[in-house]
């Protein structure tokens, strides 16, 4: 049962689908969709590349998926001031990161673990995903841009240029007793720019003695392992390179469920009592402001156990048909919303 502003009229299964006005839906009680367009065609095409022609020629407004888009297209846009205009640089609220096993030896030891967050070169890293226009922002710290709590003057462990410090990894790791470093094996799924972006993070972790042996799995296998504790201690994964986004928009949406004891998203088996306490202080508050301001304090705790290390705020080039008005991306769930949207005389 539906009790949106639009119906479906018709259905061709693989081939498209086409929206009309619900007579059923009351404005008066749906303060969210303004419900401008009358009619909405979507049209599935065969392929990313059929998508990305229908928009340049007119025949298309809108990718529905707000898909990244390919270097052929993305290139040919960037080098068109034109067709630059219609673009929009949008975050998806997802933030990558390494998470560090505090079961797997040295990562007991939180100085071996600054080591690693002091190593890593993130602006390599941002670069193997695509720069600026499809691999996002250097991250400092878990909280995204999208999300209240994140604080974006916070760089507990360098610069937001995303350079990496060798000579502080290595005081760390003769503080941690590795003054020479230590072996390690780094894990991520293999699919996209995860395997060249771990090969970067090998690179710069190497300039500091610390020798990584790249693993990787097939996505579907990979998830598996890593969301089960008995699996993934079994395997002996050091670092795994992963990505996280809310389902909500708060701190306490992005990353309660990775810190919480017990969580199967808690891959580092972080489990710190200040940290559990200032969660229950953050979650029993009424104002959200202060809430956000509870849940950054949290943000930067969990920086200085390092147990996870940020590496970039995803986002992503998005391109929309010149006609368009009223664009609005949803940089949090994700997509444009239909509903508000309208064409120019």
């Amino acid at each position: 049962m539906a009790s949106g502003p639009y119906e479906v009229a018709s259905y061709d299964q693989g081939k498209s689908l086409k929206l009309v006005r619900n007579p059923e839906w009351d404005p008066a009680t749906d303060t969210v969709h303004s419900a401008l367009p009358d009619t909405i065609d979507l049209t599935y095409l065969a392929d990313r590349n059929a998508v990305e022609a229908a928009l340049l020629d007119g025949s298309a407004d809108l990718d529905i998926d707000a898909a990244t888009l390919s270097d052929a297209t993305e290139t040919k846009i960037l080098g068109s001031p034109t067709l630059k205009a219609d673009t929009d640089l949008a975050y998806n609220g997802a933030t990558r990161f390494l998470s560090l096993q505090t079961g797997v030896a040295p990562f007991g030891d939180y100085r071996c673990r600054w080591a690693v967050q002091y190593a890593v070169d993130r602006a390599s890293v941002r670069a193997v995903f695509g720069g600026q226009y499809n691999g996002g922002d250097v991250a400092t710290t878990m909280l995204p841009p999208t999300s209240d709590g994140h604080d974006p003057a916070a760089t507990p462990f360098g610069t937001s240029l995303g350079v990496s410090f060798p000579d502080e990894a290595k005081k760390q790791l003769a503080a941690c007793g590795r003054p020479n470093g230590f072996p390690v094996t780094l894990a991520g799924a293999d699919s996209g720019a995860s395997a060249e972006a771990m090969q970067s993070i090998k690179t710069s972790l190497a300039a500091v003695g610390i020798t990584a042996h790249v693993v990787t799995e097939p996505t579907e296998t990979f998830y598996q392992d890593l969301l089960s504790p008995a699996r993934l201690k079994a395997k002996k994964w050091g670092m795994v390179l992963t990505s996280w986004a809310a389902d909500w928009p708060t701190g306490g949406g992005f990353l309660r469920t990775l810190i919480e004891p017990g969580s199967s998203t808690n891959y580092s088996g972080l489990d710190d009592s200040e940290i559990n306490a200032l969660v229950d202080t953050a979650d029993a508050q009424s104002d959200p402001a202060e809430a956000a301001s509870d849940w950054a304090g949290i943000d930067a705790k969990v920086m200085s156990e390092s147990t996870m290390v940020p590496l970039v705020y995803v986002r992503h080039l998005i391109y929309r048909g010149p006609r368009l008005t009223n664009v609005y991306e949803q940089q949090v769930l994700g997509g444009v919303d239909l509903t508000a949207l309208g064409v120019k005389p």
